[in-house]
This record gives C-alpha cells, sequence and structure tokens, in this order.
C-alpha cells in the first residue's frame, strides 16, 4: 500500500511539472507569435510609408515563403 502512495505521489509530481512546462511553453510560443506579427504589421505600415515597390517585393519575399494572403481557408 505504501509502494502505491509513493507512486501516485510521484506521479501527481510529474504531471504537475509537466503542466508548469506547458504553461511555460505556451506563454514563449504566445510571445514568439505576437513578436512575429508586430514586426509584420510594422513591415506593412513601413511600407506604406515608403512607396508601392517596397510592398511588393515584401509581398513576393512572402509569396515565396508559401504564404499567400488571398488564400481562402479550408
Amino acid at each position: 500500500m505504501e509502494l502505491i502512495t509513493q507512486i501516485n505521489a510521484e506521479k501527481i509530481k510529474k504531471n504537475k511539472k509537466n503542466k508548469e512546462l506547458m504553461e511555460l511553453i505556451k506563454d514563449r510560443v504566445k510571445n514568439f507569435i505576437g513578436l512575429t506579427l508586430e514586426t509584420i504589421l510594422n513591415i506593412e505600415f513601413e511600407t506604406k510609408r515608403e512607396g508601392l515597390k517596397i510592398k511588393k517585393s515584401w509581398q513576393r519575399n512572402i509569396n515565396k515563403l508559401g504564404f499567400n494572403r488571398k488564400s481562402k481557408s479550408a
């Protein structure tokens, strides 16, 4: 009985640690996505100010990466 209690305590401890790790990963992913979106929006804002030529090259680079802003969602 004592062994079962010890195993259960270890499982609970491990689950708690995994949950904390998942929360940390979620926070980091949210920060990364936020910074990425902020960067993209800043680039778009700057291109509108500086002219069509830069904006077109930026769109071309995005298309090379496989992102198409006009694509329809499934």
